[in-house]
């Protein structure tokens, strides 16, 4: 996709996100454009941190590989967020593998850089802070949410996904099964009651709610 000469577009989404607010010059001035092709990695669980990232359009998943080989989705991220917030200013390993789902452009700033001009700036230690915190804040909400039934975690899903318009982009089933901790036939058939009781559509990934006041209801039951 072009979007331009690099320096205008890293311009565009400085401004856009209002970076300038919380980023020295420095680190400002050697901000780069990285694209990534849908299921193109951008980070290894137990590698380091070379560069942080900045997601401005895209979405990425986060995916942790237990003792037992098998996969488990940590998160689903869309713009704007920060990857590798947590290690950038450290030498911890990578917690989880970070790749594309769709299309996604960064913009990314060498560690070096971060650790020489941010280490030790207030606005953008508070910065970091602020994105460390939002993430804690979803996994434990995420974590509360697995008392619920399946139904209304789903629906709380949806609801976090839904935009102005009253659609919502979610992920793959597979993906959104293993978000919520259930089985993909199991959220087939969630799937399947919410568009015959008329709250969504059935145009999945891309639903739309018709019924914001069930979804709701739903999330109470």
């Amino acid at each position: 996709m072009d979007h331009g000469t690099d320096d205008s577009t890293i311009a565009t989404y400085v401004s856009r996100f209002g970076l300038d607010r919380s980023f020295p010059e420095p680190i400002l001035r050697n901000l780069r454009l990285r694209r990534f092709d849908a299921f193109e990695t951008i980070l290894r669980e137990d590698g380091t941190v070379s560069d942080l990232y900045l997601l401005v359009e895209g979405r990425l998943q986060c995916t942790h590989f237990h003792m037992n080989g098998k996969a488990a989705v940590l998160a689903v991220v869309d713009p704007f967020s920060a990857i590798g917030d947590l290690e950038v200013l450290n030498d911890h390993p990578i917690r989880s593998n970070v790749f594309a789902i769709k299309p996604t452009t960064t913009l990314a700033v060498s560690k070096q850089i971060v650790q020489r001009h941010g280490a030790d700036d207030p606005r953008f230690l508070r910065f970091l802070l602020d994105e460390v915190r939002r993430k804690l804040i979803d996994s434990n909400a995420v974590q509360m949410t697995g008392v619920l039934p399946v139904a209304s975690r789903c629906a709380l899903m949806v609801m976090s996904k839904m935009d102005a318009d009253g659609v919502a982009e979610l992920p793959s089933k597979e993906i959104l099964a293993s978000l919520l901790g259930t089985t993909q036939r199991h959220l087939n058939r969630v799937m399947n009651e919410f568009v015959h009781r008329g709250v969504i559509d059935s145009d999945y990934p891309r639903v739309r709610v018709l019924d914001r006041d069930a979804l709701e209801a739903i999330v109470e039951e």
